[in-house]
């Protein structure tokens, strides 16, 4: 906190002399001034003072300046309370889009609050695509006073590719026989069958050659499926979370 002491008068203030008292003293202290031990009509001048606190805990003190002035000592009543330092976990990157098999990366913030947090903070990432992981770089950080950041990269599964359905030669090889064994029979009936078989192995042909070269009917089409991915920071019983937004399509 910085205080300003103004001197209002149209006599310079002398015998300036600056203390901290009270019931809490000891959990502030006066860091700096551009007081001196005067200052002239109409000047100001400035103090600062730190609250460093010793527990979780409200505390109380007096800012007091001495001088030649009426009224002196001057006061003013400094309070603070103390609390545990803790930290966020916090992503400003905007939703991202992939294919499968792509890969995408996070930044991700540990920022900390309530002062100094000394604390080690590990990553961890849940509700991924299927198949997909999580590499944070680095997977553990410090916030200290100014925070710290880890790149979350997500690798996701790569696409499933079918390998086509081979014919096989077989099938083919009873109407053959049975088209051979047409040939022993008597008059016009043998011809007639022999068409018919003709026609049969011909047909039959044709979806072996469709088989065997992966011939085939399927439908394709472009999906995609959008996660939220939850970022977890743990350090000890401390737990915080964010999420991020992945679409692979």
């Amino acid at each position: 906190m910085t205080t300003t002491l103004s001197n209002t008068g149209n006599a310079t203030l002398t015998g300036i002399a600056i203390s901290i008292g009270g019931t809490n003293a000891s959990d502030f202290s006066q860091t700096a001034t551009t007081c001196g031990t005067t200052l002239e009509a109409g000047a100001t001048c400035t103090i600062s003072v730190n609250f460093t606190p010793a527990s979780v805990a409200s505390f109380t003190a007096t800012l007091s300046v001495t001088d030649n002035a009426a009224g002196s000592p001057q006061t003013v009543a400094l309070t603070g309370t103390g609390t545990v330092p803790n930290y966020t976990v916090v992503s400003p990157t905007l939703p991202q889009t992939v294919l499968p098999g792509g890969s995408a990366t996070f930044t991700i913030n540990v920022n900390p609050i309530n002062g100094n947090y000394t604390g080690v903070v590990t990553l961890t990432a849940t509700g991924l695509p299927p198949g997909a992981t999580a590499i944070f770089v680095p997977p553990t950080v410090t916030p200290g006073t100014t925070g710290a950041t880890t790149l979350m990269t997500i690798q996701t599964a790569a696409p499933v590719t079918t390998s086509a359905i081979t014919g096989s030669a077989w099938p083919l090889a009873a109407p053959v026989l049975g088209l051979v064994g047409l040939f022993f029979v008597p008059g016009k009936r043998r011809r007639r069958w022999i068409t018919l078989g003709v026609l049969m192995i011909a047909s039959l042909s044709a979806l072996a050659a469709l088989s065997g070269c992966g011939g085939g009917f399927a439908l394709t089409g472009n999906t995609s499926t959008s996660y939220t991915i939850t970022v977890t920071g743990t350090s000890g019983a401390d737990v915080q979370t964010t999420t991020v937004q992945l679409t692979v399509k």
